[in-house]
């Protein structure tokens, strides 16, 4: 890279970053942008499978209102429903790639939908185009090279074998210097590994929607042989509780662990939409959210066992905090 590319992109992401710390459209969003290499004394020795860390579901979902598209090649059930309905339930979050990580995020689930020529982040409906969501966690993992993140390759919707191998080109062009090998590292190596080598992304794609990974380059993990991500599938709160206590004490403690701390609307529950109709996925995540807040709060899980805790909208300062704190208590 010339020096004169590499000024440009500098001023580019001290731009991007420096946005990332302000308020979006009245939404205040956490800072935590540098809290890995804050705790280094607590986190280094750990292997980044003990590492409790905050994630996000359905990550890039904050484009979606009710004009936005159906991704064509995801309708459901929900689609019936109306535009309006399904944008309120379909987005998972409010800010993007760049500030959820800016806010401590530092796992992305990531999905995929392929619409015309372009290829959108999406969930039932589309959000942004990816690259350029791409170049935002680039900007980031140039910022803060002690962050870890882990990019969860999951759905993909209307995808072509070249789309794939697009997307991971993609990948492989943005993050080439910071992506770690799966040869050389692997859920149990420990933090300071990671840092000692520069490397602070793990690209992790799911067999079932992109294939047999092992033929691969080794720039990219395995979804089977990396991390397990239980889908409690509830949507009382007592019931998804239950059903992550159960996830937790049955985890991997080999592969890099998701607890997945979301509820699920029920698609084919006519009562349920009937009395929901004009609800949001932001009402019922509150719900949830405050369960989780109110668990670290008790102590009422054991951390050690705690991984990848994910949740919808990212900028919830309580539950963000919550979960980095975990990394300061005793394993």
């Amino acid at each position: 890279m010339s020096l004169k590319i590499f000024f440009q992109f500098s001023i580019f992401a001290m731009i991007i970053l420096m946005v990332m710390a302000y308020s979006v459209a009245g939404i205040s969003i956490p800072t935590h942008p540098d809290w890995m290499e804050r705790m280094s004394h607590d986190i280094g020795q750990l292997s980044l499978n003990q590492v409790v860390m905050p994630g996000t579901h359905d990550s890039g979902t904050y484009g979606i209102n009710e004009s936005s598209p159906i991704c064509t090649a995801d309708i459901t059930k929900w689609a019936k429903l109306g535009a309006p309905v399904v944008a309120r339930f379909a987005r998972t979050q409010r800010v993007d790639y760049g500030r959820q990580l800016y806010a401590g995020i530092r796992y992305l689930d990531i999905r995929l939908c392929k619409q015309g020529r372009n290829i959108y982040t999406s969930h039932g409906m589309v959000s942004y185009p990816i690259f350029e969501q791409l170049e935002l966690i680039r900007a980031f993992v140039l910022a803060y090279p002690k962050e870890i993140i882990i990019l969860h390759f999951q759905h993909t919707y209307g995808f072509s074998e070249k789309d794939k191998s697009d997307i991971q080109n993609m990948v492989k062009h943005l993050f080439s210097r910071q992506l770690a090998d799966r040869n050389d590292f692997s859920p149990t190596s420990v933090v300071n590994d990671f840092w000692s080598a520069d490397k602070n992304v793990i690209a992790i794609f799911h067999e079932r929607y992109w294939g047999d990974i092992s033929n691969k380059e080794s720039i990219f993990w395995s979804n089977n042989s990396t991390i397990t991500n239980p889908w409690p599938n509830q949507i009382e709160v007592a019931n998804a509780m239950n059903e992550l206590d159960k996830n937790l004490e049955e985890r991997d403690m080999l592969k890099l662990f998701v607890l997945q701390a979301v509820l699920t609307p029920p698609e084919d529950n006519k009562t349920w939409w009937a009395k929901n109709f004009t609800s949001s996925n932001e009402n019922i995540a509150l719900q949830m959210n405050t369960a989780i807040i109110s668990k670290f709060k008790n102590h009422g899980w054991k951390n050690e066992k705690l991984n990848i805790v994910m949740y919808d909208f990212a900028d919830n300062e309580e539950l963000i905090t919550s979960i980095i704190h975990q990394n300061s208590l005793s394993k």
